[in-house]
């Protein structure tokens, strides 16, 4: 039947274009075939089903709490309070991590010398005895302790999963940080007016401040918490040896240099003096004021027979503390100019070293 209807389509397309040449017209007429083609039926659909589509939901971590924060040294408390150079303290922190400890990544501890500001930041101004940064990694979800900053200024203490962390429960740990600020991290001992013990704050200047931030990967969900601590004042002197010259009368004998190790965390003076004269054989003597140093900011000079030279500093300005290292040496060359007819032998006087800190 379909090839018949399809035979009959054709010969009416030919009849038409005979009819239009033989009224002496050429038109170009398109070929259209026409056809009709019977589709199959399907039959009856009564049920479909897509699963091309999904619905997602992203949960985020939810933001933990810092539900306590203590620094120690054994039982006692010592927030919003002075500590002690060279001596180790435990750094506390109880954090809540609502989606599981697991999504906790980093608790950094960051600390600093305020320099009088509340405004002041970590790192503001650069120096291992001005600042300080801590941190527990727990990233790989196996933790560790890392000091960040400073070099040497601090050591962190020994530290272990076992020893240093309990876990209260899936979502809470107990987390303790020991640390010791050596002997010329800044002194800070409050704004004078007594500590402010209010918590979660900066409220006295002239402290160390204190930022505690729990890390989740997200700056949305971080937690903080925030407080002070001062430390005591600081200062000490080692030398390393005596210094020997031998020598001439009318000469000028020198000795090799000695070192004088000193130690300030603030601003400081370093003199040095040899009081009296110096005792020989019998009863002869030798003036102090043959007797000269160099070395710090002092140039080549002779004591007076009794006043101090300042080494570092002066006796109207202090010496800029130092930002970084634990301690600090100065090389020393004593001279004496030995006058002439001096009676020979070993002449000796103790070397006095004096040093002060600005409050």
């Amino acid at each position: 039947m379909l090839k018949r209807r399809k035979i009959l389509s054709l010969i009416v397309v030919i009849a038409l274009f005979l009819s239009l040449f033989t009224n002496g017209f050429i038109v170009l007429v398109p070929f259209v075939e026409i056809t009709q083609i019977a589709g199959a039926n399907p039959g009856n659909i009564t049920t479909w089903q897509d699963t091309n589509s999904s619905f997602t939901v992203e949960v985020l971590n939810a933001t933990p709490t810092v539900n306590f924060v203590g620094l120690r040294l054994g039982s006692t408390s010592k927030l919003n309070t002075l500590i002690d150079v060279n001596t180790e303290y435990n750094l506390i922190v109880n954090v809540t991590s609502p989606s599981g400890w697991e999504s906790v990544e980093y608790i950094n501890i960051t600390a600093w010398y305020d320099q009088g500001s509340e405004s002041s930041t970590y790192n503001g101004t650069s120096g291992g005895n001005l600042n300080m940064f801590l941190q527990y990694d727990n990233s790989t979800e196996t933790a560790s302790y890392t000091m960040h900053w400073p070099d040497d200024e601090v050591t962190k203490g020994s530290w272990s999963i076992a020893n240093n962390e309990t876990r209260v429960n899936a979502t809470t740990h107990n987390i303790t940080f020991p640390f010791t600020p050596l002997y010329q991290v800044r002194h800070s001992s409050g704004d004078g007016d007594g500590w402010d013990t209010t918590a979660n704050t900066y409220n006295d200047a002239e402290s160390w401040n204190f930022n505690i931030t729990v890390d989740m990967g997200d700056a949305s969900t971080r937690a903080y918490y925030i407080g002070e601590y001062g430390i005591y004042q600081y200062v000490g002197i080692g030398t390393t040896g005596s210094p020997t010259c031998s020598g001439s009368p009318n000469s000028k004998a020198t000795a090799s240099a000695v070192n004088v190790q000193h130690r300030a965390n603030g601003n400081f003076t370093l003199t040095t003096n040899v009081i009296g004269d110096l005792d020989g054989p019998g009863a002869n003597t030798l003036a102090n004021t043959t007797v000269g140093v160099a070395g710090g900011n002092l140039s080549e000079t002779n004591f007076d027979g009794t006043n101090p030279l300042y080494i570092w500093g002066s006796s109207a300005t202090y010496e800029t503390h130092p930002v970084d290292n634990p301690t600090n040496t100065t090389a020393l060359t004593y001279h004496c100019d030995i006058p002439y007819g001096t009676y020979p032998g070993t002449y000796t006087k103790t070397i006095t070293y004096d040093i002060y800190i600005e409050d």
